[in-house]
């Protein structure tokens, strides 16, 4: 089986670079694992390799995000990176933060996934949840660095079955049971009717009530027509607004220029 190609993001201490004082380093990077990340390809076995490791101070990285970004992102692509692995960053607000920066650019840009460890509480799940990006996902840890074998385990194990469906060419949530995850499509709720049509608000566009299986389009009708009022025209447009009066479950007020 094929390896995933995996980058791991960790900040100027967790890379050994040093505390606060190395806080401005800027982007960096090593081949191959580095600091937890060691432990990490031991966990993640023959599924994926840790082909690159990128680090960055995290005030650099505040400040400088847009720079920051563009630096790690040539790194990915010179590494052919499909995966990043960011943190744990724990209870780590700036480091959370340049996680979610880091994985997000990445999905948009190279179309990768990415898997991030921090604790549900860590200022950047808001920022993670801002985005929504499908591709990312956070998985729970502790918020002290104590915790860290104990969120590498996990981090390791999700990781690898998320490396064996994009080996397989296929894509699944792996991580069903993590807190902070992507919003799922909307369902439809218990007891409303599937077959009812869909109500597009601000575009000129209907579907037949007769379709039950399908939602089928109606050609629009000719432009010439609008000034010139027919009984089938007249028909449509009751219909179109008794459904949406009918079916709507709450009342989506136009927003008004102030």
């Amino acid at each position: 089986m094929a390896q995933i190609r995996v980058m791991h993001y960790l900040n100027q201490f967790f890379a050994g670079m040093g505390g606060e004082e190395k806080a401005d380093m800027p982007v960096g990077s090593r081949e191959g694992p580095l600091g937890p990340g060691k432990r990490l390809q031991g966990l993640l076995g023959d599924s994926a390799k840790i082909v690159v490791t990128a680090y960055c101070g995290d005030n650099y990285f505040a400040e400088h995000t847009g720079k920051a970004l563009a630096s790690i992102l040539q790194i990915a692509r010179e590494q052919n990176v499909e995966m990043v692995v960011a943190g744990p960053a724990f209870g780590a607000g700036r480091y959370g933060f340049a996680c979610v920066e880091v994985c997000h650019s990445l999905s948009t840009s190279l179309d990768s996934y990415g898997v991030i460890g921090m604790h549900i509480e860590n200022p950047g799940v808001e920022v993670y949840r801002q985005y929504k990006d499908r591709r990312v996902f956070i998985l729970p840890t502790a918020e002290e660095i104590r915790g860290m074998e104990d969120a590498l385990e996990p981090l390791a194990a999700r990781t690898a079955s998320f490396c064996c469906t994009l080996t397989a060419g296929r894509y699944s949530n792996p991580f069903p049971e993590a807190n902070a995850r992507p919003r799922q499509a909307s369902r439809p709720r218990p007891g409303r009717d599937p077959r009812r049509a869909c109500v597009v608000v601000g575009r000129r566009r209907r579907y037949s009530l007769a379709s039950r299986t399908t939602r089928r389009k109606l050609d629009p009708s000719p432009v010439g027509s609008l000034h010139q009022p027919t009984l089938r025209s007249t028909v449509n447009e009751y219909c179109f607004s008794w459904l949406a009066l009918s079916t709507a479950r709450r009342v989506v007020r136009p927003e008004h220029d102030s």
